[in-house]
C-alpha cells in the first residue's frame, strides 16, 4: 500500500502508514467560533480543543457576514482554523444574485 505524499503546501500531512488516532488528531468540522459567546475566551477554547486532541477546526460561515468573519478568524490562526462560506437554509431568503 502506497503512503501519501507530502509537499511544502501540505507539510502537516502524515504519511498514510503512520496515521493513528495519536498522530492524526481530530478535526472539528462544524465550529461556530464566530458566535459572540466565544468573543471573550476564544484562546482558551482553542487551547482546550488542542489539549483534547482536536488539531484542526473548520469555522462555519452561514451568512455573508458570518462567512467573512470565518475567513478572518481562519487567517488569524493558520494551520489550526479553516473556514467555510455558505448559506444556512434559515437565512437563504436574504440571498440573491448581488450576494452570490
Amino acid at each position: 500500500m502506497a503512503a501519501s505524499c507530502t509537499t511544502s503546501s501540505d507539510s502537516w500531512l502524515v504519511p498514510a502508514r503512520q496515521h493513528s488516532p495519536a498522530t492524526a488528531g481530530l478535526i472539528d468540522v462544524g465550529a461556530n467560533l464566530t458566535h459572540e459567546s466565544f468573543r471573550d475566551d476564544l484562546a482558551a477554547v482553542l487551547d482546550r480543543a488542542a489539549a483534547s486532541g482536536v488539531r484542526r477546526l473548520v469555522v462555519t460561515g452561514t451568512t455573508l457576514a458570518a462567512s467573512r468573519a470565518a475567513v478572518e478568524l481562519a487567517e488569524a490562526h493558520p494551520g489550526v482554523l479553516w473556514a467555510t462560506a455558505g448559506v444556512h437554509p434559515h437565512t437563504a431568503a436574504g440571498f440573491d444574485e448581488s450576494t452570490a
